[in-house]
């Protein structure tokens, strides 16, 4: 099955990564394993610009000023998903949902 999957590919370099990701999923923990490996090995790495900056720990949370922050940093439509409590969306921004300039109350 993965044969037939990766020969729809045209990149060789896709295929490959495909087939590793397969021999992965196949050793000891599969693909779990390798996940929380890699996440271990590399956590100073991992994350957006802002969020290496601001430098917090694993299961510590961020405040609404650092989501501010880190969402200005997502690229596309990525800050869509990381509303404040109390925000909406209005047009390309978020907007504090109290506001009477808006109709939320």
């Amino acid at each position: 099955m993965v044969a037939r999957r990766c020969s729809a590919l045209d990149d060789p370099k896709d295929r490959e990564l495909i087939w590793f990701l397969q021999y992965l999923s196949h050793q000891q923990g599969g693909l779990k394993a390798f996940a929380a490996d890699l996440l271990t090995k590399y956590e100073g790495r991992l994350g957006s610009e802002a969020m290496l900056k601001i430098g917090k720990k694993v299961g510590q949370n961020y405040n609404a000023e650092e989501v501010r922050k880190i969402r200005r940093d997502l690229p596309g439509e990525g800050s869509r998903n990381f509303p404040l409590r109390g925000e909406i969306r209005d047009g390309t921004h978020w907007v504090e949902c109290y506001s009477s300039k808006i109709g939320c109350i």
